[in-house]
């Protein structure tokens, strides 16, 4: 296909996408029927086409780094993250000039078609020639082999039902779905201090505005999904790449036997967006130690800056990046030295750089409100957050308790997980890694384990979640696939080894297999996908306050707000609900009102609350992570003293109870 008419295709997929949004929009949550087929084909096609224009203008500005010695896979990959970026931080411009509309966003979609068109023409007219190529190589593959890909299939088949779903996870309830809907409705990126995770770095949520714009939230969950599954083949190229042959089959096994990682990649989070860009700054990294084409280096430093706008966790990377690149050319001379500094750190800053900025000029803090506080972050309020983030995961911070700390992630894995914390845990194969300085290994792998090694470090320092550890695990699987080679070369029997390890293997991915299964069977969320179930009875269903939700849109005034205590969903709620990111304001109340039930129904007359919304779901997960007993205090004196004196239940359900406020 010649470029113009890539072009005109590219064109035809925008037109055709708003016009089933015109035709059809978004159906109601009350309804049942086919029309829900549309909305799904309508979340699956602006998937595709948000893909094929990132990977158009990726591959346009990859030129620009005059790469030498890619495959086609690398090339592909580097430029689908290129363009995802560049696509979110359009739509970040929009937002940072108070323009976010879904005419202007679509606008911004359509000069980005224009500009890179001639790319959509290349990309369109090697699709065939991929799908025959991929049927040819599956053909002359072995059994193992074709059996890997067949339960790929299968376990994010069954991820993608799952994305398809109304979104229902509590952090995309919380903020990854809400703050790009508050965007929206300001028209504008603006700082909301009551939601804390709303002036963090949100890249990957600026995807999510596209879909969001256009009334499909399940886009949000499509595109996450997307995220993970170009980790997974980054995970295999970049272990083929390091140890020839079975190396990426190996690694990319061991990631997706993660029963936790495929349940991951279908919510509305971000965080496999987050540990791709990770995975491309190490990738492009170790391409340029080994090629010794400063390109790379700048490239490094870039899908740095994309990972440090999708989290703040990021910034670890930055930190350990930036020393390796100085401690690799240590001998060179402090003119070169700088010169590689240079050539990581600016893109990499400048990338960021609008979030921290964002921050500074509209919280007084690039990294608000973290660390520094900032408009209407205390250090009172700051600290409460802090002792929830940093000292209520894990088993302590004591000497003892960092050098057991890989021993307590399996041994005491609900101490580190927030999600599904039966099986939120990292590979039984990683401990391998301990085997590492055995293999015989090239300067590539040292660095691979050093940067490794040196960003556990860093997470151990922070919040001991498990979730943060997820750009840890492609580089631990790539290291873990070069001991299990190593040991199975000391197999002398072929047939004994491929037999012994690809069941090893086999039997890991069939795990992740059964757990998805099991989730699906648990949260059956086919039936609104079908339109066989309306989304209201799903999520009354997997929302734990929904219907309380409901009571409140049905049956309090306009005027009435609610104060959601230790609950952060505000998705489904409107203006009445004040809902609890940080889940510590009733904590807040009453330690600012010393434990005083006629001070505190003061503060909150002066706040405009009508009503209390208690959280027994929330407040049950706090009891477990108060490090500083807080949470039990605060509990204890709405049930034993403000309950009984200041409020009237009107709601009750198995998880929350709804009270309105009477006294005077």
């Amino acid at each position: 296909m010649k470029p113009k008419k890539g072009f005109i295709v590219g064109i035809i997929c925008v037109t055709v996408l708003t016009g089933m949004r015109i035709i059809s929009p978004e159906r109601s949550i009350e309804y049942t029927g086919p029309r829900a087929l549309l909305d799904a084909g309508f979340a699956l096609g602006l998937l595709l086409f948000i893909l094929s224009l990132a990977a158009g203008i990726g591959l346009k500005i990859l030129r620009w780094f005059k790469l030498q010695g890619l495959t086609h896979l690398e090339r592909i990959l580097f430029s689908l993250a290129i363009g995802l970026g560049v696509v979110a931080y359009g739509v970040l411009a929009l937002g940072l000039v108070g323009l976010l509309k879904k005419e202007l966003i679509l606008l911004w979609l359509g000069i980005a078609t224009l500009w890179s068109w001639k790319e959509w023409g290349g990309i369109i007219s090697l699709m065939p020639r991929w799908t025959k190529k991929q049927i040819d190589i599956f053909r002359n593959l072995g059994i193992y082999e074709k059996g890997f890909i067949v339960l790929t299939g299968l376990i994010v088949g069954l991820s993608a039902v799952q994305a398809l779903s109304p979104p229902w996870d509590y952090d995309g309830l919380m903020y990854h779905l809400q703050v790009p809907r508050l965007f929206l409705e300001a028209e504008r990126i603006i700082l909301l201090p009551d939601v804390l995770q709303a002036n963090s770095p949100l890249t990957t949520e600026m995807l999510y505005s596209i879909g969001l714009g256009f009334g499909s939230d399940v886009f949000a969950k499509l595109i996450h999904l997307a995220f993970m599954g170009l980790l997974l083949f980054t995970t295999f190229s970049l272990g083929g790449r390091l140890f020839s042959g079975a190396g990426g089959w190996v690694a990319s096994a061991i990631i997706l036997g993660i029963p936790i990682f495929p349940i991951w990649g279908g919510l509305a989070y971000a965080d496999m967006a987050w540990a791709f860009f990770e995975l491309l700054a190490i990738y492009s990294f170790i391409l340029w130690m080994e090629k010794n084409q400063v390109h790379f280096l700048a490239l490094s430093g870039v899908f740095t800056g994309l990972a440090m706008g999708s989290k703040y966790f990021a910034l670890g990377l930055l930190g350990v990046l930036g020393l390796f690149t100085l401690w690799l050319n240590r001998k060179e001379g402090g003119r070169k030295v700088i010169r590689y500094g240079f050539m990581y750190t600016v893109p990499a800053l400048l990338v960021a750089l609008p979030w921290y900025v964002k921050n500074w000029v509209l919280g007084g803090n690039p990294l608000y409100p973290l660390f520094f506080g900032g408009v209407a972050w205390p250090e009172e309020r700051l600290d409460l957050l802090l002792l929830f983030t940093i000292d209520s995961f894990g088993v302590g911070r004591s000497l003892i308790d960092y050098l057991k700390l890989p021993w307590d992630i399996y041994a005491n894995h609900v101490r580190f997980g927030t999600f599904i914390t039966s099986i939120e845990y990292p590979s039984f194969l990683f401990p391998l890694v301990l085997l590492f300085p055995l293999i015989s290994k090239n300067k590539a792998l040292k660095i691979l384990a050093g940067i490794t090694l040196l960003r556990f470090i860093v997470w151990s320092i922070g919040s001991q979640q498990t979730r943060f550890l997820l750009p840890l695990f492609a580089p631990l699987s790539i290291l873990v696939a070069g001991v299990l080679i190593w040991l199975g070369s000391r197999i002398k029997f072929d047939l004994l080894r491929r037999v012994l390890g690809n069941s090893l293997l086999a039997g890991f991915v069939m795990m992740s297999l059964v757990y998805q299964v099991l989730f699906i069977s648990e949260t059956s969320p086919l039936a609104p996908v079908l339109g066989m179930e309306s989304k209201v009875s799903f999520l009354r269903r997997e929302v734990y306050d929904y219907q309380a939700v409901e009571y409140i849109s049905e049956y309090l005034k306009p005027s009435d707000r609610v104060l959601m205590m230790w609950d952060g969903q505000g998705y489904y709620c409107d203006e009445r609900c004040l809902p609890d990111a940080e889940q510590s304001q009733w904590v807040q109340l009453v330690i600012n009102s010393a434990f005083d039930v006629e001070q505190l129904a003061g503060e909150l007359r002066s706040m405009s609350v009508t009503h209390l919304l208690f959280s027994l779901e929330g407040a049950n997960f706090f009891l477990n992570h108060d490090p500083g007993g807080w949470h039990k205090l605060s509990i204890e004196f709405f049930i034993q003293e403000f309950k009984p004196f200041c409020t009237q239940e009107i709601y009750l359900d198995d998880a929350v109870a709804l009270y309105e406020i009477i006294c005077n």
